[in-house]
């Protein structure tokens, strides 16, 4: 009897042993992993982008976001925001233009667990500028009784354009406003328009310009009506 109690004395020991082995799991560190950006990404002035990054086992609900320059503290982005994974940064329009930025976040609670972007980005302003493409070429005839499509390229962060009508009486003469096609149009490369013009004998150039910034435009060829 006394060999079958110490029996199953040592059958529950090796049974409660190996339960306890299997259900040990050493404790996780605390971390942070910045994913986005994380080198190499091109962003500019005055957009949004999103920040995003992962999170282990910290004591707090917040972190830090900063922004670093050439590996230095540039400015602070978010301060004490939500760990969610992720930030919607509006970049400052006048933000100084570089490729050696880093996005650096921090545990609120710990300033010593943080991550910072695996490389640079860059943020670099994009010079805005506006083409017009059509009338194609110097000369062209365009027909008053058919719809015309005026078109144009630009670059930049242009959203809306103005749309002017200059003439002259000499092709290659100073031409003067004759009048505002479009005062506010959406700035998606073409604009149709019925050339209702005051002579045709007249010159004719288009001038598209940022409605918000007119020392930024571009005029046509000159074309005539008929």
């Amino acid at each position: 009897m006394r060999l079958k109690l110490l029996l199953s004395f040592f059958a529950a020991l090796i049974l409660f042993s190996c339960d306890a082995m299997t259900s040990f799991e050493p404790p996780i560190n605390p971390s942070i992993t910045v994913t986005t950006p994380n080198g190499g990404e091109e962003w500019e002035p005055g957009e949004y982008n999103y920040i995003y990054w992962v999170s282990e086992n910290l004591s707090g609900d917040y972190v830090n976001i900063d922004l670093y320059y050439n590996g230095s503290y540039y400015s602070s982005i978010a301060s004490n925001t939500m760990n969610d994974g992720s930030h919607y940064w509006s970049i400052p329009s006048n933000q100084s233009s570089s490729d050696y930025y880093k996005i650096k976040i921090c545990d609120s609670d710990d300033p010593n667990i943080c991550d910072e972007s695996d490389n640079y980005f860059s943020i670099q302003a994009t010079t805005e500028t506006i083409t017009v493409t059509n009338p194609y070429y110097n000369g062209e005839d365009w027909n008053d009784y058919y719809n015309q499509t005026i078109q144009w390229t630009s670059t930049g962060s242009i959203s809306n354009v103005k749309i002017s009508l200059y003439y002259s009486t000499s092709a290659y003469g100073t031409y003067y406003l004759y009048n505002t096609i479009a005062s506010y149009t959406s700035n998606d490369g073409s604009y149709s328009w019925y050339p209702y013009v005051p002579s045709y004998s007249y010159y004719y150039k288009i001038r598209i310009e940022d409605y918000y910034d007119s020392s930024v435009y571009d005029d046509s060829y000159y074309f005539t009506v008929y």
